[in-house]
């Protein structure tokens, strides 16, 4: 079962039926900004294990936080 995002979950409370068009715009720009901020945080997670002596290229763990948000939060 996928995980929800708090973003997700109180666009489904206040808003249950159709959205305006400019609601619509303000909705999928809080969603990108929260899918952002998971990102940026599993980065910088695996950024201070680099300083441990794991050494992952850039493109690798932004791959893998691109992937572990898409597994845990996007319906399929």
């Amino acid at each position: 079962m996928k995980q929800q995002t708090a973003v997700k979950y109180l666009i489904e409370q206040l808003f249950p039926k159709a959205l305006s068009e400019e609601q619509y715009y303000h909705i999928e720009k809080a969603k990108e900004m929260e899918k952002q901020q998971i990102i940026d945080a599993i980065i910088f997670s695996k950024r201070e294990h680099y300083t441990l002596g794991e050494c992952w290229p850039t493109q690798t763990v932004i791959d893998k936080a691109e992937s572990y948000y898409n597994k845990t939060f996007k319906k399929k």
